[in-house]
């Protein structure tokens, strides 16, 4: 199955998730042409392994020359809404974790993407989420901290439970 339309440039790192009905979403990262920035797409099918609808751009940040997302992965709900994960350098040494999250049609639910981590300092980086119960999702990472003269890290996660339109961070820091 030809998963991305766009051939150009380069495209990498997919991930994917099946709704218990046999439809799957595929999550990439596409090279936005000018050689620094890439973007995270999604592609939805059904259980005949046809598309339901265009490759579509899951990250709603404008892109500055030196920003580019990477690493992305998903997980679906109980009620078929998907939650797409990436990482997001936004200049030299900042990295947040960001997420988006779909209705069971494929369209976004949220007009702006979900900062995961509470602070932008340092770097955010290997995230990962799994998705239980109807409505709740849980998005792990780990965050490069500096004491002293040494670099140290810590693992983070945030517990998410769904509000309709709004996710709730209900657990913080763990």
């Amino acid at each position: 199955i030809q998963v991305h339309t766009t051939i150009l440039d380069g495209q990498g790192s997919p991930d994917v998730a099946m709704k218990e009905d046999g439809a799957f979403t595929v999550v990439w990262t596409s090279e936005t042409g000018d050689g620094k920035s890439k973007r995270i797409y999604k592609q939805n099918f059904d259980a005949k392994n046809k598309k339901t609808e265009k490759e579509t751009k899951v990250d709603k940040v404008t892109l500055s020359s030196s920003a580019t997302m990477g690493n992305p992965h998903i997980t679906t709900l109980g009620t078929g809404e998907t939650i797409v994960i990436w990482e997001n350098t936004k200049s030299g040494s900042l990295i947040d974790v960001a997420a988006q999250v779909f209705d069971s049609a494929g369209t976004a639910k949220t007009s702006a993407d979900i900062v995961v981590n509470a602070t932008s300092a340092g770097k955010n980086f290997n995230s990962n989420g799994i998705a239980f119960g109807a409505d709740q999702f849980l998005i792990t990472w780990e965050r490069d901290i500096k004491a002293s003269e040494f670099k140290a890290a810590d693992f983070q996660a945030s517990l998410f439970k769904n509000h309709d339109i709004s996710y709730e961070n209900i657990k913080g820091r763990v």
